[in-house]
């Protein structure tokens, strides 16, 4: 099926040619199309202002040649783009990442423009707190989770922080909110407190909601919370935990607390001895 590119826009018959050229993955077409053009195989990428003797902008070939899953053409079209490039990281080319996740893409998609795995929206939705947000309602067993995991734990392997951040005039999310909003797997989640994701207020009573035993352990564990103390955890516990019957969620918390500042002060405690046998 056509891309929305090439349906509903009244391109010229020559970009319409090379952009299907770029969806039915037609290398040997789409280099002969575009030879007229003097396009050098590797250099600085051209501006276009697109007009009836121009291609297409290359963003519209690399999300059509994304969204259809043709590697061989998105590797062939970001040789038209200087490396390290501006053009590639636009919203169009990272919406079609989210909704055809793959990691073979994304490598090829950072390898030649580094600074796109930190893509950020104008809303300040970044595209790994995005990622986790496309997963929400959506099974385990959904095909599209097999190809979406894969693709966050790539971002967080390659160094993208889930922690707050502030984008302009916008404050954005952290990636472990809407990562515990959409259930996913808790080496997920462990993964993002390793990497700097702060446990608030919000986190917590979502994966209280969610009855995320397992995640909850994890926080008491190993997680650093910030603007909450302690013994606020029990009555976000005791407001969020709807349905828990048995109060089995409240105690599980108040157990966790009661070890978390057990550990607390035994550790406050060693590091002042190492400090007075310092001296």
């Amino acid at each position: 099926m056509d891309h929305p590119l090439i349906q509903n826009y009244p391109l010229p018959n020559h970009m319409q040619s090379i952009l299907q050229a770029c969806s039915s993955a037609n290398l040997a077409s789409l280099q002969t199309l575009l030879k007229p053009y003097n396009y050098p195989p590797t250099g600085t990428s051209p501006t276009w202002c697109e007009s009836d003797t121009s291609p297409p902008e290359t963003w519209k070939m690399v999300t059509v040649a994304i969204t259809h899953g043709h590697i061989h053409i998105l590797a062939y079209l970001l040789t038209l783009y200087s490396r390290g490039g501006g053009g590639i990281e636009c919203d169009p080319v990272i919406e079609a990442i989210l909704n055809n996740p793959d990691v073979q893409v994304m490598t090829l998609v950072h390898n030649h423009s580094p600074r796109s795995i930190y893509y950020t929206f104008n809303s300040g939705e970044t595209l790994l707190s995005t990622a986790c947000r496309r997963c929400q309602y959506r099974s385990q067993s959904d095909p599209f989770m097999s190809k979406m995991l894969p693709l966050i734990h790539y971002l967080l392997d390659n160094g993208v922080s889930p922690a707050k951040h502030v984008h302009d005039r916008f404050r954005g999310d952290s990636a472990l909110l809407p990562a515990v909003q959409s259930s996913l797997p808790i080496d997920v989640i462990e993964k993002m407190i390793r990497c700097g994701a702060v446990v608030g207020v919000e986190e917590f009573g979502e994966a209280v909601g969610g009855k995320r035993i397992d995640v909850l352990g994890l926080f008491m564990e190993k997680g650093v919370f910030g603007g909450i103390s302690y013994t606020e955890l029990c009555d976000v516990a005791r407001e969020r935990a709807n349905g828990d019957v048995n109060g089995e969620i409240g105690r599980f918390v108040k157990r966790g607390v009661r070890r978390r500042m057990w550990r607390d002060r035994r550790d406050l405690c060693l590091s002042r001895l190492c400090l007075f046998r310092s001296i």
